[in-house]
């Protein structure tokens, strides 16, 4: 019997696992069924800490910078090794736009970064440098290192203290039993322990950083994964607002759902349709994203509210929603 604690910065409240009981060890026996990543931190180096708390692991990781060519960002990158490459820019993804890249290790890139936006275009800020890291070198974190899907099962979810929730989890394999007591800081209420794991392998957001992402926020990092894949620039800012309206056209096109109230009584033969994924399923259907809205293009439909949604290309946010759907689908036929 041991117990083991990961140290956490001060301003999360706890993050720990103890080993509580170990059963059936053999000698030579290899007390975790996989290297299950924990943990990553990013700093001159990357550091990943697995669910063993005595393998840790450093590697070398810089984080690239993305400025525009000619803005007044590019004297700060005098002296630096860089390289120019060719992205495709914002709105459409349509043009190219010619970009400054430069690698560095993560606490000069935040400094240049911070100087750069002040000066000019920026690119490619968002998801954090951590997640591009991790991302970048195929690492998920709550997942094996080698690919498996394995994940620890859970003994009880709903031991709630304060923001501090405390999940039981099961490591094993054929010669080892372990009980571990898992600490995470600040979870969602109605989000379970195998649901923080979905998230933070999709999102490559290590489960003690997870609490400050909200499910906007990992839905949007896996659509700039897949913008950066395409070789999308990723604006600071949005780079579009929605035009003015007169509150008569607002009124048409920004309703909200038709509520009925129903008639106290009693009702034979009622029936319930429920519609799966249901603005999800819409958004892939009907091909919007900020790319194929009013974009110039020849195959369009016209929305209700006015706008031109293109079709001749697939977009990315329906390109990324759809993958989410089926793998509800399979979530939730296990």
């Amino acid at each position: 019997m041991c117990a083991c604690t990961l140290n956490s910065p001060s301003n999360f409240r706890e993050f720990r696992i103890s080993y509580l009981e170990v059963s059936g060890l053999l000698q030579d026996a290899p007390l975790f069924v996989c290297r299950w990543l924990l943990d990553a931190k990013l700093g001159y180096e990357l550091k990943l800490r697995f669910l063993n708390p005595n393998d840790v692991e450093r590697i070398p990781a810089k984080v690239k910078a993305y400025v525009s060519k000619g803005s007044r960002a590019e004297k700060l990158l005098r002296g630096m090794d860089v390289w120019e490459e060719t992205w495709l820019k914002p709105p459409y993804y349509r043009e190219e736009e010619r970009v400054w890249v430069v690698e560095l290790h993560y606490p000069e890139y935040r400094k240049l970064v911070s100087k750069a936006k002040r000066l000019g275009k920026v690119w490619n800020t968002y998801p954090t440098p951590l997640q591009v890291v991790l991302w970048e070198r195929g690492l998920k974190p709550s997942a094996c290192l080698d690919g498996s899907d394995w994940m620890p099962s859970f003994a009880r979810a709903e031991d709630l203290k304060g923001n501090v929730q405390e999940v039981d989890v099961l490591v094993a394999n054929k010669a080892v039993n372990v009980r571990a007591s898992l600490v995470l800081p600040n979870l969602p209420l109605d989000l379970t322990f195998r649901g923080a794991v979905v998230w933070s392998r999709l999102s490559r957001i290590p489960l003690r950083l997870l609490p400050k992402f909200t499910i906007g926020k990992i839905l949007t990092s896996l659509e700039a994964f897949r913008a950066l894949e395409k070789r999308y620039l990723i604006p600071d800012r949005p780079s579009r607002v929605e035009s003015p309206k007169s509150l008569d056209h607002l009124t048409r096109v920004d309703r909200g759902g038709l509520m009925l109230d129903p008639k106290p009584g009693i009702y034979w033969r009622v029936y319930q349709l429920d519609f799966s994924s249901f603005f999800p399923s819409i958004i892939v259907k009907e091909n919007v994203s900020s790319e194929t809205v009013n974009a110039p293009c020849s195959r369009w439909k016209m929305a209700p509210s006015g706008h031109k949604v293109c079709h001749d290309l697939r977009g990315l946010v329906p390109e990324v929603l759809e993958e989410l759907i089926e793998l509800r689908k399979r979530c939730r036929d296990e």
